[in-house]
């Protein structure tokens, strides 16, 4: 084999490994499963430092809040990215409706993309839109986090979903 510095013997480039150490194709299929774990490790922190890039996101988390709906009577945002979930406590004495779009003349009572969060609970809405409006009665108060990744079923903020403290 030739090497840097002219020709060395394949007995050299392996006699500093154990005796049953693989060789030939086996440490090549070894290496090769090696290399690949290790790309897949890049392309998964690539992923996530692309993520915090673009689109200005720190553990998947887009937004994290407290408001008061305005006169109005829902409060709407939109990011430029889908969102994955948002997470909401309703704080007020009144339903509230989350919606996976921007709002309309008035709040949905059912369909595709609508969620009512009960008064006094916390609720984890997975969603598919960068638009999200949530509805409620005005001067009546919500946190939420809002996430790049659909959440599981369980709310994170504290409350028991569908009842009260």
């Amino acid at each position: 084999m030739l090497g840097i510095f002219g020709v060395r013997s394949e007995d050299r480039e392996t006699s500093d490994l154990p005796r049953d150490a693989p060789r030939g194709k086996a440490a090549e299929r070894i290496l090769a499963a090696e290399i690949l774990q290790e790309l897949r490790g890049h392309t998964r922190v690539l992923t996530e430092y692309s993520e915090k890039i673009a689109h200005g996101a720190i553990n998947h988390v887009l937004e994290v809040g407290t408001r008061t709906l305005p006169d109005d009577g829902y409060y709407s945002r939109t990011w430029r990215v889908s969102t994955g979930s948002i997470e909401v406590r309703n704080l007020g004495q009144g339903e509230m409706t989350v919606v996976s779009s921007s709002p309309g003349s008035s709040a949905p009572v059912d369909g595709v993309g609508v969620y009512i969060v009960p008064a006094g609970s916390c609720a984890l809405v997975n969603l598919a839109s960068p638009d999200v409006t949530i509805w409620g009665t005005a001067g009546e108060r919500f946190s939420y986090q809002v996430y790049t990744r659909g959440g599981g079923s369980a709310p994170t903020l504290g409350a028991v979903d569908g009842g009260g403290a």
